[in-house]
């Protein structure tokens, strides 16, 4: 945990503030990183389980306070996610701190804002308060598919509450506003985990905070090469050799992330790492070999990208691999002459790929040519 956010409330990290008090059935909100999985977390208050708790994102729950909580002074918080409690110690309180800030994250609420600044009777300038916690959270600026895991795209928030002060934060990362006013926020978007779903947005200034969530683009593949293989399309490739160790396999696309993406041929993992130079669009890996998975000759199988946070790209590539040249059956992970022994033993069930077609059609293997035989009427046997 790393962040409690509750109505007409005021929080600094773990520690919320609620000079008015609070009801049962109150949402809380709760930042922080790795809940999950989805279906097994757990939120207590003062030890007393809430009834549901909405999963936002990874790193985003919210929870309400149970009805009968029983307190007198500081509610605990914590929070169990499969089986494995957080660490960190969170509250919510209702006492005035014993070391008021002038900022209004903790002590006396701000007062209402005159809309302009005054002369104190020592002739300095005082600044009018803020105009209240940010409200009415949204963004712009992302593509409809969500946004790039490449940094720079410029975002713009728009709500009410925003002043100069306000902080902009992408899960943990604080990002850099460029403009501000006091309904709108532009932010450049950092650099983004590849393969999540959203993102979690929060804008904070002194008199609370507000999140949203903006949502994430998945990985895609564009584009396959290789230069031991032939082009089909730019998403396929044919007559990859059954076995080739030094060739590498360049998969181009988008929103792989920066690290730890993965890619996947058929059910196996492939040794991948990202370009040095692009590395949200471009992997290399090292090309398949027959010792890896069960493979055969003239079929072809999915190359698919998973980013880091879990996600896949949604149209998978192929890779085809060439056929035994005539007169050749695949054994024992390679293409070997098809000969009378492998006919006569019966076609072993292991040995998928000779059947009684290619033992025919190769030169009469299985049914060889029996001479015909005339006996004529007293004649000897020739």
């Amino acid at each position: 945990m790393n962040l409690l956010v509750a109505e007409n409330c005021y929080g600094d990290a773990l520690e919320l503030w609620c000079p008015y008090g609070i009801d049962a059935g109150t949402s809380i909100s709760i930042g922080g990183a790795e809940f999950y999985p989805e279906g097994d977390i757990q939120v207590y208050f003062n030890g007393m389980e809430a009834e549901e708790v909405d999963y936002r994102a990874h790193n985003v729950i919210v929870a309400p306070l149970p009805d009968g909580l029983d307190h007198c002074g500081d509610i605990s918080v914590r929070v169990v996610a499969g089986g494995l409690e957080t660490t960190e110690k969170a509250e919510i309180t209702f006492d005035e701190p014993d070391e008021p800030q002038s900022t209004g994250v903790h002590g006396e609420l701000p007062e209402a804002s005159t809309g302009s600044s005054e002369e104190s009777s020592q002739g300095e300038t005082q600044q009018p308060p803020a105009a209240g916690a940010p409200k009415s959270v949204s963004a712009t600026g992302c593509p409809s598919a969500g946004c790039p895991t490449e940094e720079g795209t410029v975002v713009t928030v728009h709500g009410t509450g925003f002043s100069s002060g306000s902080t902009v934060w992408l899960g943990e990362e604080q990002c850099h506003v460029t403009s501000s006013s006091s309904s709108s926020l532009s932010f450049e978007l950092p650099e983004l985990k590849g393969g999540l779903s959203e993102v979690t947005l929060w804008i904070q200034n002194d008199d609370g905070l507000a999140f949203s969530t903006l949502k994430c683009a998945a990985p895609k593949i564009t584009s396959i090469s290789s230069d031991a293989c032939d082009n089909d399309d730019s998403v396929s490739l044919l007559d990859c050799p059954m076995d080739s160790k030094s060739s590498k396999l360049t998969v181009s696309g988008a929103n792989f992330g920066a690290s730890g993406a993965k890619v996947m041929l058929g059910g196996v993992e492939l040794d991948t790492t990202h370009d040095s130079k692009d590395p949200h669009s471009k992997l290399v890996c090292s090309f398949p070999t027959v010792a890896d998975y069960i493979l055969l000759p003239g079929t072809s199988m999915p190359l698919t990208v998973y980013a880091e946070g879990g996600a896949m790209s949604a149209e998978p590539a192929s890779l085809g691999f060439s056929s035994c040249p005539d007169n050749q059956v695949w054994l024992d992970g390679e293409c070997k002459e098809l000969t009378a022994d492998m006919c006569s033993e019966g076609l072993s069930a292991t040995d998928a790929q000779t059947t009684e077609e290619d033992c025919t059609g190769a030169a009469g293997l299985l049914y060889p040519t029996i001479p015909v035989v005339v006996l004529l009427a007293g004649a000897a046997l020739l």
